[in-house]
């Protein structure tokens, strides 16, 4: 038998009511995807980071035109002109910047899946013994 340990009280999950059970499955999901998430961000990070160490030899010898404003890019406070890369600046610089766009989405996933943890472990609690129904 399985147990459910919530501020600081311990509950055996089969004696819960079907809602309460199908509310620890939810947070159970939840904190799996949170884990998942977890480790897609650690795989994007070093990604991102390899990928910023990897476009350094290939960076521009001039910087862009103060004035200039698109297809810049800007790395270490230095602003560039993307056609001023080489070839294989510009690949690098096309996996960093696909990169950065998935972190972003991971970060977003990751604050949708704590929100629903949230949302969960609240339903969790409404549902046990002794539970009480928060207004908001």
């Amino acid at each position: 038998q399985g147990t459910l340990n919530l501020d600081g009280t311990s509950y055996i999950i089969d004696d819960l009511t079907e809602a309460a059970q199908v509310q620890v499955k939810n947070v159970q999901l939840t904190e799996a995807e949170l884990q998942r998430l977890s480790v897609q961000l650690g795989l994007a990070q070093t990604a991102r980071n390899v990928y910023t160490q990897a476009l350094v030899p290939h960076l521009p010898e001039k910087e862009a035109h103060v004035n200039k404003k698109k297809d810049t890019v800007t790395i270490d406070g230095k602003k560039y002109s993307i056609e001023d890369f080489n070839d294989q600046g510009k690949a690098q610089l096309k996996n960093l910047q696909f990169t950065m766009q998935r972190l972003l989405q991971l970060q977003g996933e990751q604050a949708i899946a704590q929100t629903a943890r949230a949302a969960y472990v609240q339903s969790l609690k409404n549902e046990l013994p002794g539970g009480v129904v928060t207004k908001q």
